[in-house]
C-alpha cells in the first residue's frame, strides 16, 4: 500500500471522525460546584423529593440542592450501589458484602438485613415493587420478607423460594442477577435466562445463550416495554420486548457496556449505554447517533426532574450535562479560545487565540483548519471589495477566493461597512474613513477612534467614535445626545428593518436605544458589557459577558442564556448566524444552538425546609407550630433543587396577611427575632435564574402564644380585682371619715377635759389676784393668753389634723399660763429633735396636752420645791413625744387621789385619752399609743407614739 493511498485512508477516517464528532453538550464536573470530591460512582436516583442519592465507593450521599451529606454504617464495608425508593420515603441500597440498608426519617443509615452468608460474591438485588413486601434474589434464590415483621422481630426464619428453580429443573447454580416487576409480574434475570413467574407458572422469556463477560441487565421503561443488555467477549447484545413483540440487537462496535449504565430518552426515543469510553447515543432501531464523553467510564446515566443529565464516571465523579440542545465544538478546534468567528457563503470562519482560522460547513458537519494566520490577529472583517477578511490588529487579509493570507496596507481596522458598489466606510483606531476601491481614494470623515458604522445609504449613516455616536447626513454630522449626555456606542449597532431609518445601539454600559431621526428611545438597561449583536426576524441576539440575551423587539422582553443552560462560559465575545442556527464564541469554545430554542428554565423550583430552629433549638418540620410568648426567635433554612441555576436563585417570603409585598433571602436563611403574639401564616416561594416561580407556596403557621398579661381572662380578673379594691377602697375612706369624725368629736370631749371647771377657776383666781395686786399689765398679759389658748383649743377640735409647729404654739401658751401661776418654781423645756422639721409634720389635734396637763395636774402639784417639766419630739416613720417631770410619780399621786373625795374616779382626760388612741389605731393600722415609766428620782415619763398625716 503506497504512501498516497495511505494517506487517502487517514484523511477520510478523520473526515468521519469529524463528522460522527463534530459537536456534544457541553458538561461540567459537579465537583467544581460543590466540595464533592468522590471519583468512584455507581448508582444515582432522584428522590420524589427531589433529593439526588448517591451510591459510591466512599459511601451513600444525598445531595440537597444546597450541599451533600455523606451516610455510612461504622460496621459495615463502605461501598454502597442499588439505590431505590420505597412508596413511604425510605431510601434503600445494598452495598458489595451483601448487606441491605435503608435511611428513614432519622436520617441514619439502618442495616435491615445480612445477606452475605447467602451471597458468595456479596452481589445481591432486591425490589421494593410490592412494599411493604422486599423480595430479595441471592445465590441461594429470591427471598420475599416484610419489612415491618423483620422490625417487629430479629428472629425471622428465612424462606427462600428455591423450588421454583428445581421443579422446572433449572440448576441451582443459576443464581439470580436481578429481580424485577415487568407488567406486576415477577422477573428473575439469571446468568442464562430470564424467567416470569405468572400465577405459579415459571415462563422463559428469553435465554442468553453465549458466553457473557459480566451480569447481565434489565430496564423497564415507562412505556412497559424492558430491554435487556449484555457483554459477550465480541459484541453487545441488547434485546427489547414489549406485549408479545421481540426484537434484538447486536452491537458489535462499541465497547463493554456498563450493566446499569442504560438510560431511555422517551422524549426522542433514543438509547444511551454508558460503556468503559463514554456515551453511545442510538435511536429506536439502534443505529448510532453520536458518541459522548469517550474520556469516561461511564457506570450510571439518570435524567433529573430540571432536564440535566447526571453521568456517574467510574473514575471522574459525576459530569452534568444542563443541555441536549447548545453544542460545543470539541477536537475539532485546537484551542478552546475563540477571538472572532464571521459568516461567508454559509459557512462559519473561526478565529482561535492560537492564530488559527478555521472553516466550519454546516451542511457537511466538518471543520477545517486553513492556512496559519498572523498572531496580531484578534478579528475577522469581511471586505466585498476584496472578498476577503481583514485580520484585525494586522496588516494581513485572508483570502475567501485563494483561502491564503496575504499581506495588506491596512491595519488597526475595527469595522468596515458598504457604502455604495464602490465604497466603504473604515473604521479603525486612529479614524473613520471613506475609501473608494475602484480609484483607491481615501476620504478623512473624522480622525477619532471610531468602532463601527450602520448604513443606510451613501447620504445618510450612522459612526460610532470613542467619543460618541454621530448621524451622518448629507455631509453634515451631528453628536446624539441623550439626557444631555453622549451615547458612547463600541460595536454594538444594527439597522431596524421593522422601523424606517431606525437603528439599535447599545451603549458601554448595556442601554439599549431604538433611535429615529425624530426621536432617541431608551428601552432596556441590561447593565452589562455588549459585544456584538445581531438581528434575526423579530429578535435581537446579543452577545455578552453576562451570557447570550434573546430580545423580542415586538415585546420588548427577553431571557437569558448562559452557564446554567449549557454555556461553557458567560462571556461571549461574537455571534454569527446561518440559517437557523446560532454560534457563540466564548473563551471555552465555540458553540451552536437553534434560534427557536426556548432560553427559560420552566421547571417550577420546589421549596424544601431544611432546618426550623426556635430559640436557637432544633425543631421537627412540620406545617404548624404553637409556641409560648417567649417562643418567639424563629430561624428558618431552606433548600431548593435547582442545580441548573448553579445556585442563582432566590427565596420570597411574606406573612400572609400582614405583607403587601415579598421579602427576599438569598442566603437560604429566613430569620424572625422578638415576634409579637400572634397567629403568622408564612408563605415561602423559590424563584429559580429565569424568574421562575414556585406553583404552590411552603406554608408554615406559627401560633404565638400572648403572656399572661395580655389574654382576656388576666384582664377579667385585673376588673374584678380592681372593683374590689375601689370598694375597699371607699370603704376604707368612709370609715376613716367616720373615724376622723370621732377623732374630731373627741377633740371636743378632750378640750372638754382641758378646759375643766377646776382649772378656768385657778385662772380666774390668777386674774383676779394680778388685778387686786394693782399688777394690771400681768393680769391682761395672763388673760391675753387665756383668751389665745380658749380661740385655738376651739379652733383645733374642728381639725382632724394640725401641724406640729401649731401644737407646740399651743403647748408653750398653756405651759406659760401654768408658769404664771406657779411663779418661780416651775420650769419647762421643748426640745426638737434637729432632722424634724415642726412646719412639715401634720399629727391627730390635741393629742399631746392632755398629758401634758396630767403631768403638772397629779405630778408636779403636789410637789414641793422646784418644779420641771421636759418635752422632746423625735421624727421617725411616726411622731415620738416624750414627756419628763419630777413630779411625785404615780404611786404617790394615786394615794393623794384616794383620799381625795372622788375615791376611784379615773379622770375624764385620761378616758379621752385612751379612747382617742384606740381610733387612731383603727385608723392607720398601726401600733400606736403611749407607756409610762416610773423614775427612782420619783418623777414620771410618758412616751408617745403618734401617727403623721399620710
Amino acid at each position: 500500500m503506497n504512501l498516497l493511498k495511505i494517506s487517502q485512508i487517514l484523511f477520510f477516517g478523520l473526515l468521519l471522525f469529524l463528522r460522527v464528532n463534530a459537536q456534544s453538550p457541553h458538561h461540567f464536573n459537579i465537583g467544581e460546584l460543590y466540595n464533592f470530591n468522590v471519583n468512584t460512582i455507581y448508582t444515582i436516583h432522584q428522590a420524589e423529593n427531589n433529593y439526588v442519592w448517591i451510591g459510591s465507593d466512599q459511601g451513600l450521599y444525598r445531595y440537597s440542592g444546597t450541599d451533600f451529606k455523606a451516610y455510612t454504617n461504622p460496621n459495615y464495608q463502605t461501598e454502597y450501589s442499588y439505590i431505590k425508593e420505597d412508596k413511604e420515603g425510605r431510601i434503600w441500597c445494598a452495598n458489595f458484602s451483601g448487606q441491605i440498608f435503608y435511611v428513614a426519617k432519622n436520617q441514619k443509615l439502618t442495616l435491615f438485613k445480612d445477606f452475605s452468608k447467602s451471597s458468595a460474591d456479596g452481589l445481591i438485588s432486591f425490589s421494593l415493587d410490592k412494599f411493604p413486601e422486599i423480595y430479595v434474589a441471592t445465590d441461594k434464590g429470591y427471598e420475599v420478607i416484610n419489612f415491618y415483621s423483620i422490625k417487629e422481630s430479629s428472629s425471622i426464619n428465612d424462606k427462600y423460594y428455591n423450588q421454583d428453580f428445581k421443579k422446572e429443573g433449572f440448576r441451582f447454580s443459576e443464581k439470580p442477577f436481578q429481580i424485577v416487576f415487568h407488567d406486576n409480574k415477577l422477573n428473575l434475570l439469571t446468568n442464562e435466562k430470564l424467567i416470569e413467574f405468572d400465577k405459579n407458572n415459571l415462563n422463559v422469556l428469553t435465554s442468553i445463550k453465549e458466553t457473557i463477560i459480566r451480569a447481565p441487565y434489565v430496564t423497564i421503561q415507562k412505556d412497559k416495554s424492558a430491554t435487556l443488555i449484555y457483554n459477550t467477549d465480541t459484541k453487545t447484545v441488547v434485546k427489547r420486548w414489549c406485549e408479545n413483540k421481540h426484537d434484538e440487537y447486536i452491537l458489535s462496535d462499541i465497547p463493554v457496556v456498563n450493566e446499569s449504565a442504560i438510560y431511555y430518552n422517551e422524549i426522542n426515543q433514543t438509547y444511551w449505554l454508558g460503556t468503559i469510553e463514554g456515551i453511545y447515543i442510538f435511536d429506536k432501531n439502534f443505529q448510532l447517533i453520536e458518541h459522548l464523553l469517550d474520556d469516561y467510564n461511564i457506570s450510571y446515566i439518570i435524567k433529573d426532574h430540571e432536564n440535566n443529565l447526571w453521568i456517574g464516571t467510574l473514575n471522574n465523579g459525576i459530569l452534568i450535562i444542563p443541555n441536549l440542545n447548545i453544542k460545543v465544538f470539541n477536537r475539532q478546534l485546537k484551542n478552546k479560545g475563540i477571538n472572532d468567528i464571521s459568516v461567508y457563503n454559509n459557512e462559519l470562519y473561526v478565529l482561535t487565540d492560537d492564530s488559527n482560522l478555521y472553516r466550519y460547513s454546516p451542511l457537511d458537519k466538518v471543520m477545517e483548519l486553513t492556512s496559519p494566520v498572523d498572531s496580531k490577529a484578534v478579528k475577522l472583517i469581511f471586505n466585498p471589495f476584496l472578498n476577503a477578511f481583514h485580520l484585525g490588529n494586522s496588516k494581513s487579509v485572508f483570502d475567501l477566493n485563494s483561502q491564503t493570507t496575504r499581506f495588506n496596507n491596512l491595519d488597526n481596522i475595527k469595522h468596515l461597512e458598504k457604502l455604495n458598489n464602490s465604497s466603504c466606510i473604515i473604521n479603525s483606531s486612529y479614524s473613520s474613513v471613506l475609501k473608494n476601491f475602484n480609484s483607491n481614494e481615501t476620504k478623512l470623515i473624522r480622525k477619532k477612534r471610531s468602532f463601527g458604522t450602520c448604513v443606510f445609504n451613501e447620504n445618510k449613516f450612522y459612526i460610532a467614535h470613542s467619543d460618541g455616536l454621530y448621524k451622518y447626513h448629507n455631509n453634515k454630522s451631528k453628536k446624539l445626545v441623550f439626557n444631555h449626555k453622549p451615547i458612547l456606542v463600541n460595536y454594538a449597532i444594527i439597522s431596524d428593518p421593522s422601523k424606517e431609518n431606525a437603528i439599535w445601539a447599545f451603549d458601554n454600559t448595556g442601554k439599549l436605544f431604538n433611535i429615529t431621526d425624530s426621536e432617541i428611545k431608551l428601552i432596556h438597561n441590561f447593565s452589562t458589557t455588549v459585544n456584538d449583536v445581531k438581528l434575526f426576524g423579530d429578535y435581537l441576539f446579543i452577545a455578552s459577558k453576562d451570557g447570550i440575551y434573546k430580545f423580542d423587539t415586538t415585546g420588548e422582553n427577553f431571557s437569558l442564556i448562559n452557564h446554567t443552560d449549557g454555556l461553557p462560559d458567560n462571556n461571549v465575545t461574537d455571534i454569527a448566524i446561518i440559517g437557523n442556527t446560532i454560534y457563540g464564541a466564548t473563551n471555552e469554545g465555540l458553540v451552536q444552538f437553534n434560534t427557536s430554542y426556548s432560553y427559560k428554565n420552566t421547571i417550577n423550583p420546589v421549596v424544601n425546609i431544611r432546618r426550623i430552629l426556635i430559640n436557637k433549638k432544633n425543631q421537627r418540620i412540620k406545617e404548624k407550630y404553637n409556641l409560648s410568648h417567649d417562643e418567639n426567635n424563629i430561624n428558618i433554612r431552606l433548600n431548593t433543587y435547582c442545580l441548573r441555576s448553579q445556585r442563582s436563585y432566590k427565596f420570597l417570603y411574606k406573612f400572609k396577611g400582614k405583607d403587601s409585598t415579598w421579602r427576599v433571602t438569598k442566603n437560604n436563611k429566613i430569620d424572625f427575632y422578638a415576634l409579637q403574639p400572634g397567629l403568622y401564616n408564612l408563605e415561602i416561594i423559590a424563584v429559580n435564574e429565569d424568574n421562575v416561580k414556585t406553583d404552590q407556596a411552603q406554608l408554615i403557621q406559627f401560633n404565638i402564644d400572648k403572656p399572661i398579661t395580655q389574654k382576656w381572662w388576666f384582664y377579667f380578673l385585673i376588673i374584678i380585682g380592681a372593683s374590689l379594691w375601689v370598694i375597699l377602697f371607699f370603704s376604707e375612706i368612709i370609715k376613716k371619715k367616720n373615724t376622723e369624725k370621732q377623732l374630731i368629736y373627741s377633740s371636743i370631749t378632750s378640750l372638754k377635759a382641758q378646759m375643766n371647771p377646776h382649772f378656768l377657776f385657778n385662772a380666774i383666781n390668777t386674774i383676779q389676784y394680778y388685778i387686786l395686786k394693782s399688777n394690771k399689765e400681768k393680769a391682761y398679759d395672763y388673760l391675753t393668753k387665756l383668751s389665745f389658748l380658749i380661740r385655738e383649743n376651739l379652733d383645733m377640735s374642728e381639725k382632724a389634723f394640725v401641724s406640729l409647729s401649731n401644737e407646740i404654739d399651743l403647748t408653750n401658751t398653756y405651759l406659760e399660763l401654768e408658769k404664771m401661776r406657779f411663779k418661780d418654781d416651775f420650769k419647762y423645756e421643748i426640745v426638737i429633735d434637729k432632722n424634724t422639721n415642726p412646719n412639715e409634720i401634720k399629727i391627730p389635734s390635741m393629742v399631746i396636752q392632755p398629758f401634758i396637763e396630767n403631768a403638772i395636774k397629779h405630778g408636779l402639784m403636789h410637789k414641793e420645791g422646784k418644779k420641771f417639766l421636759k418635752i422632746e419630739f423625735k421624727k421617725r416613720a411616726y411622731l415620738e413625744c416624750i414627756i419628763t417631770d419630777n413630779g411625785v410619780g404615780r404611786k404617790a399621786s394615786k394615794l393623794i387621789n384616794e383620799n381625795k373625795s372622788f375615791h376611784g374616779y379615773e379622770s375624764f382626760s385620761t378616758k379621752t385619752i385612751k379612747k382617742r388612741f384606740e381610733l387612731l389605731k383603727e385608723y392607720y393600722n398601726l401600733k400606736l399609743g403611749f407607756w409610762y415609766e416610773d423614775l427612782e428620782s420619783g418623777g414620771t415619763i410618758v412616751k408617745i407614739n403618734i401617727p403623721l398625716e399620710s
